[in-house]
């Protein structure tokens, strides 16, 4: 399991002649560092000298806040296995035996399906990751100053995250002739890449002017 490597063994794997751990597992961590990066400062923040005259309301949506983070690290993790498990059997798919009509009938069944995923999973690495932004810009906004560098960081590694996502679909979609389910996602996606680099900025230049 990749989440039971160390970060030296991970970065060993990924740059390995092997498949798996790629481009899709990698955008997941880069997920998942986000969302550490965001609990950070909000670690930082509430309970803290700096968050003293904060009105209850705003200390309710930061500890809201740090609770999306948290599960959202998690899930990320978990995107990051299903990432390389998806892509890894789709290649098993194929060479599954294929001598009787049954074993065809099976063959195919399992390709179709986790092609499906190797479509599926970094769809949800990229949405799953841009819902983070909404909680960062309340940390940037209210967070602890000192830890103000750390939020534009989490920004710059969820887009990371979502654009890196976003090839990993492009990459398993057919070249051409595609059907329409297929071209929705990929408008969809790519859309997705323009509001997150939108945010993104947005977010690195109120850090800037706040330093």
């Amino acid at each position: 399991m990749l989440k039971k490597l160390t970060v030296s063994e991970f970065t060993k794997a990924l740059e390995s002649k092997k498949p798996t751990p790629g481009g899709g597992a990698a955008s997941a961590l880069s997920f998942s560092l986000a969302s550490s990066l965001l609990a950070m400062v909000l670690n930082l923040t509430i309970g803290h000298k700096c968050s003293k005259d904060y009105s209850p309301e705003v200390i309710k949506q930061l500890k809201g806040a740090r609770d999306q983070a948290k599960e959202a690290r998690l899930k990320a993790i978990d995107l990051m296995e299903a990432d390389a498990y998806s892509y890894s059997s789709y290649l098993k798919a194929f060479k599954m035996p294929k001598e009787t009509l049954e074993e065809k009938e099976k063959r195919k069944k399992e390709i179709e399906f986790f092609k499906k995923e190797t479509l599926r999973v970094p769809y949800d690495i990229a949405t799953e990751a841009f819902k983070l932004y909404e909680p960062l810009k309340l940390a940037v906004k209210y967070g602890n100053k000192n830890a103000i560098s750390d939020g534009a960081v989490s920004a710059m590694m969820l887009h990371a995250a979502i654009e890196g996502a976003a090839f990993n679909v492009f990459i398993n979609l057919p070249r051409k002739n595609l059907n329409l389910s297929q071209i929705e996602l990929k408008n969809e996606i790519s859309s997705l890449i323009l509001k997150s680099d939108q945010e993104k900025n947005s977010i690195s230049h109120e850090v800037r002017e706040a330093l």
